[in-house]
Parts: C-alpha cells; sequence; structure tokens
C-alpha cells in the first residue's frame, strides 16, 4: 500500500512540473516572440521592406540623403544616417558648409560595399569658395574629399562612396580648391597662413617632424641676435669653418665682421659663415645649441630640436606648424626681412693688408615673383629634400606665411612655392585645376 500511494503521489508531482513546464515554454514562446516583435518594430521601416527595387534615406532634417541602387539594396540589412555634434576634427584648411552627419549601411566586411552607394548633402553656407563633400574614413583616420556634382540652385553635392559607415559633410576650401591644388603639388609638408589673422589656409603634414636643412639658420641668426657682440666685430674664419657645399669662399684667418657674416648666412646660406657667426657670440658650441632649443620651446615649437647651427645635420627636425612660429616671431625684424630678401650682397674680407669683395647671390629663386617678397629662407639635404619658407604679400598688402618641406623632385620647391602664392595672393587667379581625381 505504501508503495502504491508513493508511486500514485509521484505521478502527480510529475504531472505538475510537465504542467509548469509547459506554461514556462508557452511563456518563453510570448517572450521571444515579443522581443522579435520589439526588435522589429526597433528596426527602422526600410529594412522590412522589399529593396530590391533600390532606396533613399533621408536624415531627420532632410538635409542629407542615402541613395541605394537596386543592386545594392538587396545586400542592405540596416541602414541609418543622423545629424551629429560628436564629430572628429576638421582639416586646419577646411570650414563646415553643412551638418556633419554620421551615416552606416550593415552587413558590410572591412567597412565596405560590394557596390557604392550615392550620398547627397544640402549646404548652408552662401560664400562662393569651393565646396567639396568630405567622408571620415575611420581606418585612416582622416577625412577625404569625395569627386562628385554640385547642384548651385538647391546647394545640394552629390558623390559616391563604398565606405560603409562614417561621418559626412560638406566643406568650404579657406582657400579656393586647395585640395586639387595640394594633389599636384610635390611636397609632402605643405603649410600656408594669412600673416596678420594665422588662419590657415592650405595644409598637409604640417605636423610630422621632419629635418630642417638650412632653414635651421634662422634660428642660428636669431641665437645670434640675442647674444649680439656688435655688428663691427671682427672675427677671424678658422679651418673647421670650412664646410661644403654652400659656402662664402675664404680662408683661414681672414677676418669678416659679424654684419657681413649674418647675411652670408640668410642671403646665400653660407655654412661657414653660420660657423663663424655662431662663435662670434663667445658661446661655446654646445651653449649655443642649448639656447637654440631654449628659444624653440620659448616660442611654443615643442617638435623641434638642434644640434648644430648649419642645418647639415638631419637631427636638426621641425614642422611646418613649429618653423610657422618661429617665422612670426623673427620676421618683424628689419634686419631679418633686409637679410632674406635681398638678391645680392656684397661681403668684405680682410686678408693680411688687403681688403677683398665678394659678391654673394641669394639662393632662393622665388625673389622674382610678382607679388612683395618679405622674408624667405631655403634649405636642401638629401635628407630634408627640398624646403622653403616664404613670406609675400600683394598689392593689397594682404600678406601670408607659406612653408614646404620635403619636396624631392629637383627644382620642384620653387614651382609648388609658385602655385600656393598665386592661389592665395592673386585674386584673379583660376588656378585652372581639372577637378577630376
Amino acid at each position: 500500500m505504501l508503495g502504491i500511494w508513493y508511486n500514485r503521489e509521484m505521478i502527480k508531482i510529475q504531472d505538475t512540473i510537465t504542467k509548469q513546464e509547459t506554461i514556462f515554454n508557452n511563456q518563453l514562446v510570448i517572450l521571444v516572440v515579443s522581443c522579435i516583435l520589439f526588435l522589429v518594430s526597433s528596426v527602422p521601416v526600410f529594412a522590412q521592406i522589399d529593396l530590391t527595387s533600390g532606396y533613399t534615406l533621408s536624415s531627420n532634417d532632410q538635409l542629407a540623403s542615402i541613395i541605394i541602387a537596386p543592386n545594392t539594396a538587396r545586400r542592405v540589412a540596416f541602414i541609418d544616417l543622423q545629424t551629429t555634434t560628436d564629430y572628429p576634427a576638421l582639416p586646419l584648411d577646411k570650414t563646415l558648409a553643412s551638418v556633419v552627419y554620421s551615416y552606416s549601411l550593415l552587413p558590410a566586411g572591412n567597412n565596405r560595399l560590394a557596390q557604392p552607394i550615392t550620398l547627397a548633402v544640402r549646404y548652408q553656407e552662401t560664400s562662393d569658395r569651393f565646396k567639396e563633400i568630405f567622408i571620415f574614413d575611420g581606418a585612416d583616420a582622416k577625412w577625404k574629399h569625395l569627386t562628385g556634382g554640385i547642384d548651385l540652385d538647391n546647394q545640394e553635392l552629390t558623390a559616391q562612396t563604398t565606405l560603409a559607415s562614417g561621418y559626412l559633410a560638406v566643406f568650404s576650401d579657406k582657400l579656393n580648391r586647395s585640395e586639387y591644388l595640394k594633389e599636384e603639388l610635390n611636397s609632402p609638408t605643405i603649410l600656408v597662413t594669412d600673416a596678420a589673422s594665422g588662419e590657415i589656409l592650405v595644409e598637409r603634414n604640417s605636423n610630422i617632424a621632419r629635418p630642417l636643412a638650412s632653414l635651421t639658420k634662422v634660428m642660428t641668426a636669431a641665437i645670434f641676435l640675442d647674444n649680439n657682440p656688435g655688428w663691427k666685430k671682427m672675427v677671424t674664419m678658422l679651418k673647421s669653418d670650412d664646410t661644403i657645399p654652400s659656402k662664402i669662399y675664404v680662408k683661414a684667418g681672414d677676418k669678416i665682421s659679424t654684419r657681413d657674416l649674418f647675411f652670408a648666412t640668410l642671403v646665400h646660406s653660407a655654412n661657414n659663415a653660420a660657423k663663424a657667426l655662431a662663435r662670434s657670440t663667445g658661446l661655446s658650441s654646445a651653449e649655443f645649441v642649448r639656447q637654440m632649443n631654449l628659444k624653440a620651446k620659448e616660442l611654443g615649437m615643442n617638435n623641434t630640436e638642434f644640434v648644430e647651427p648649419t642645418g647639415l645635420s638631419s637631427g636638426n627636425i621641425s614642422t611646418a606648424e613649429d618653423y610657422l612660429k618661429l617665422s612670426q616671431n623673427l620676421f618683424t625684424s628689419d634686419i631679418f626681412l633686409q637679410a632674406t630678401t635681398v638678391k645680392k650682397y656684397v661681403i668684405s674680407v680682410v686678408r693680411g693688408k688687403k681688403t677683398l669683395k665678394i659678391a654673394v647671390a641669394n639662393s632662393n629663386k622665388i625673389l622674382n615673383s610678382p607679388f612683395i617678397i618679405t622674408g624667405s629662407k631655403t634649405g636642401y639635404t638629401t635628407e630634408a629634400g627640398r624646403c622653403l619658407m616664404i613670406r609675400a604679400k600683394n598689392k593689397d598688402n594682404r600678406e601670408v606665411i607659406a612653408i614646404i618641406m620635403g619636396a624631392t623632385v629637383p627644382g620642384r620647391q620653387w614651382t609648388d612655392m609658385n602655385s600656393l602664392l598665386a592661389a592665395a595672393l592673386d585674386s584673379n587667379n583660376t588656378l585652372n585645376l581639372t577637378t577630376a581625381k
């Protein structure tokens, strides 16, 4: 009897458990279905409809849209396009002409779509400055311009991309068509600023530290001025001063005034003159270099280092951003302006009882520019490439400072600089550059 009662009770318990499991399973099904319905309701309606004929999604402010072609739509499961205020820093030489948007399309391998989509963005800026769609590529961590079309009547730009997600906006060039200008330039580092406002007009890799070559001599001349023993002091040239390739052709024992050494250093970029000029201050080589680096820090040149005064060492490095600070600070000095813009200079060399006259020419070929050159310095070594800094103004007194570093093709520092000055200072210049990438 006890066994029968036990079995009957166990059957009752099992029936109860089975009923509870059934109830639980039913509840679980209901929960899963509810979740699915919730997720489906959360997915934008365009992800739930038939996209085989293509689709166009507009942003919440109706000023931007993504246009998906039919053959692309079949592969799209999710799409989003929203305005955003949280976006990567803009390129230094651009201003926003539209709202910034974030967008995404899924699925996508390596953030790339098999087929391109069309992006359309309307802009509000009314200036006639050149405008382009830019997209932020997270893989390269940079904004990239997209070649496309423009509808001036509707103030709308369109372009295509295979990038599946990113940030999107219309940018205005601070200097008209600067992206196409930069594509034609050989110099890997470019920086052009308005001398009065400091506004950056054209920029590329201006924060990359590179060897300075003879651009170093501007700081050498600056430290000399800080420790100037007098313009008439005579300095005896030493055999150790003799340095190729650029030099004044003098002999050990010749005497030259500090003024002439100063001009030879900046006009002709003479390495032996730079060495003698540094020695004329009475500072040791180590102390002179220490002061070069101290002054750099005072000017906020945090990515700059000097190891000697001529620029022949690749250890003298700086960025265009840093060198701009040096140029802004030093080229307010009349003696700097004179020494870096004169085409020729005559040096007096005392050799025994004789005084010789040696003419040196400025190494800067931009001095024949149609613009007024108010400051300049050239530089070249194999490691540094071809470097050039120019301060120039036009007839309307608009003045710019332009710096290029690292040009690899002989002579391209001159053509690159001419292009930059023409774009920045010639109000009638159209650049005549192709719009095709």
